[in-house]
């Protein structure tokens, strides 16, 4: 059977290496005879890989040692909850950037919780900019500034926040480990591992731990819980982290972030590059700026000839590239584990297709 080339929004591809190390792990973990599935998470061999996961996190991304690391369960949406619960007071209010769908969620959320003030909306273009290198919070004063860094469903990736505030909350699920990270003006960052960490079950939650607040939460939602029992307070998910913990592995033998940043960023101009040739009858609704690195969507003119792209695409073997169901169109999600030679096949097939159209 031909392999797929999986380019879905995710949970993303797996590289060969990793599926291979997860299936020995899975076999026999860790040496101990018995199966990653079934292997107690309260054991001396799991908890040396959440010891693990956590150190090599801390290397590939450069966190700083006065950040707590803790995987937990829930997604990236459940953090909409917690980490307000956990970094601000009843009486705080909190500031949002709405670049995208997954943004314009978090805000909702929140604003259940708290006072809020949208600093930037994209909502007036359709989605298809960012704040460009500019404080949002001069007259504000949010004690938090959430922002989503790149949105997987529109395409728009916030490359630089250096900028735009203080005390930044950021979900960083579809973007993370494929670029540096300054941390000084974070408080705290989580992602769903299912994009460039792993595969889906288990979240990152990266935070400054002189930040967190006293609001006396229920057991699950209290940080310092978690951060106290080194993710173990409760069952975590286990085969899940990991997956993580060769992910971060893998990551560290292909040359760390600074390789996948340079990877991320030839990637998406190849790609941008040859879409921009066919202007007459493809559609790139995202400003220039703001194009994601992570997922490049499209769209075409011509329904007909939709329709015949993703036929050919799924002929071609090309999996998982149409358009979110709330948009439509074609999205192209090239995570760290999608490489240039995938890329370029893709470029053949878009080549290919548009010179044969009739």
């Amino acid at each position: 059977m031909t392999n797929l080339i999986h380019l879905g929004a995710g949970p993303s591809f797996i590289p060969e290496e990793v599926k291979k190390a997860v299936i020995n792990e899975i076999e026999d973990f860790s040496n101990s005879r018995m199966s990653a599935l079934e292997i107690s998470h309260r054991s001396k061999e799991f908890s040396n890989v959440i010891l693990e996961s956590e150190e090599g996190l801390r290397e590939v991304l450069g966190i700083p040692s006065n950040f707590f690391v803790i995987f937990i369960q829930g997604g990236a949406t459940f953090q909409n909850t917690c980490i307000p619960m956990n970094f601000s007071d009843d009486d705080d209010k909190l500031g949002y950037v709405v670049s995208g769908a997954w943004s314009n969620k978090t805000h909702l959320d929140g604003s259940k919780l708290r006072q809020t003030e949208v600093l930037f909306n994209g909502e007036s273009t359709n989605y298809t900019s960012v704040p460009l290198n500019t404080n949002l919070d001069k007259e504000s004063s949010c004690r938090l500034i959430f922002l989503t860094s790149n949105e997987t469903i529109n395409g728009v990736q916030i490359k630089d926040y250096n900028n735009i505030g203080n005390d930044l909350v950021i979900d960083m699920s579809s973007d993370i480990a494929s670029k540096k990270v300054s941390w000084e003006n974070i408080t705290c960052a989580y992602a769903g591992a299912q994009k460039n960490l792993g595969t889906a079950g288990v979240t990152i939650v990266i935070g400054k731990k002189d930040k967190l607040v006293n609001n006396k939460l229920a057991s699950y939602l209290d940080f310092n819980n978690h951060i106290n029992e080194s993710s173990l307070y409760n069952t975590p998910p286990v085969v899940p982290i990991i997956v993580l913990n060769q992910m971060i592995k893998w990551i560290k033998m292909k040359g760390g972030v600074e390789y996948f940043q340079k990877q991320s960023i030839k990637k998406a101009n190849t790609l941008y590059e040859v879409l921009d040739t066919y202007k007459d009858s493809i559609i790139l609704p995202v400003e220039e700026e703001a194009r994601s690195f992570s997922n490049v969507v499209l769209n075409v003119k011509n329904q007909d000839i939709l329709e015949r792209f993703l036929i050919g695409a799924k002929e071609s073997n090309f999996h998982g590239i149409a358009g979110h169901r709330s948009v439509g169109g074609v999205r192209v999600s090239i995570y760290n584990s999608i490489d240039l030679v995938t890329v370029n096949k893709l470029v053949n097939f878009i080549n290919n297709f548009m010179k044969n159209l009739s």
